[in-house]
């Protein structure tokens, strides 16, 4: 493929751009002086808060884009709405993939595998309680 570097830097791109607007309350939390966060931001702020959000954009953001790029990109480009997409512009084309990229399985695995943390802490709890 003749643009791919620049073709993934788009998604690149793209994909981290998605993380600042998905994670703007973070993101505003942050930049918050200690005297402006409530008491509930604060814990969150010494729980990591910074951490989580610079490894959705350096790590988690970038490692799904390139899964998604190399991977899905030759079957995405079968639906005939992503194609048309592709063969009008490859920036929107590429900007599309980089979204999609970061909303969809990172995201999503991310909130699977939150929730069966916190279904297996619950469980854990209630055993705990039942003995």
């Amino acid at each position: 493929m003749k643009y791919a570097a620049a073709d993934l830097a788009i998604a690149m791109a793209a994909s981290c751009l998605f993380v600042i607007l998905v994670r703007s309350r973070e993101l505003h939390i942050i930049t918050k002086s200690r005297q402006q966060r409530t008491s509930k931001e604060q814990k969150e702020v010494e729980g990591g808060l910074l951490r989580s959000v610079l490894l959705d954009l350096l790590l988690f953001a970038p490692v799904s884009v390139t899964l998604m790029w190399m991977a899905m990109q030759p079957v995405l480009l079968r639906f005939s709405f992503v194609a048309a997409l592709q063969a009008a512009s490859r920036v929107s084309y590429d900007s599309f993939l980089g979204i999609l990229s970061y909303g969809f399985p990172f995201v999503t695995v991310r909130r699977i595998v939150t929730r069966i943390a916190i279904n297996s802490l619950k469980e854990f709890a209630n055993t705990g309680l039942n003995e």
